[in-house]
């Protein structure tokens, strides 16, 4: 789920559960491999959004895929780690 902060998901959920905690924390993640890296750039975080090999093509038009293969090359070798917001839920009924 994208587009959401801590408070507005709990307040989904407070309606209908007892007690509601979240956490907010960076997740941080290593890609294991070249071909892991291909498919997530593959994926739609939502329906209506362009995937991230969609947002490279747009922003480096005619040098996209040598973007791709070079950055595709490097996870090979455990060259890059992201890091990402989050935010856990626990919901007890």
């Amino acid at each position: 789920m994208l587009d959401f902060d801590a408070e507005s998901l709990s307040s989904l959920f407070r309606e209908h559960f007892v007690s509601v905690r979240t956490t907010a924390r960076e997740v941080w993640w290593a890609p294991r491999g070249e071909d892991e890296w291909l498919r997530s750039i593959e994926q739609q975080p939502l329906p209506w959004w362009p995937t991230r090999r969609d947002l490279i093509a747009q922003a480096l038009g005619a040098d996209a895929e040598r973007y791709v293969s070079f950055i595709a090359a490097r996870m090979e070798s455990g060259a890059y780690t992201y890091r990402c917001p989050a935010v856990f839920l626990l919901a007890v009924k």
